[in-house]
């Protein structure tokens, strides 16, 4: 299965989604901040990173700024998941970089779940 790199300042929802993920066979690196996440994704391989926006210090736009700056980070798809993720200023964003879905929180389980099956299914 797929390593994922959770980058999501809010601890039960880190943890929701690292049970949910590990439970179906994912290995999951965890991060409370994209100062925290960044460096995880050069210590091993990361197939998916799912990335919250709003976030302490740097933003996760300014996450996926860097990984794009970085040749082995720039092809990493990324799932935003956020509690602004329907707000139409996300969508420009959003296209002109490796963000492989969109989705809001409070999350729906089946729905995040659909959209890291589809990003996995891009990568392989």
């Amino acid at each position: 299965m797929a390593t994922i790199l959770t980058v999501e300042d809010e601890e039960n929802i880190r943890r929701l989604l690292a049970v949910n993920l590990q439970a179906r066979g994912h290995e999951v690196l965890e991060a409370r901040s994209a100062e925290e996440g960044l460096p995880l994704l050069s210590t091993k391989p990361v197939d998916l990173v799912l990335l919250d926006i709003r976030l302490p210090g740097q933003s996760g736009w300014s996450m996926l700024e860097a990984m794009q700056q970085q040749p082995d980070l720039r092809d990493i798809p990324v799932i935003v998941v956020s509690g602004e993720a329907d707000r139409p200023y996300y969508q420009p964003d959003c296209q002109q970089s490796n963000v492989k879905g969109i989705v809001p929180k409070p999350v729906a389980l089946p729905v995040l779940l659909q959209t890291i099956q589809r990003a996995i299914n891009d990568i392989y």
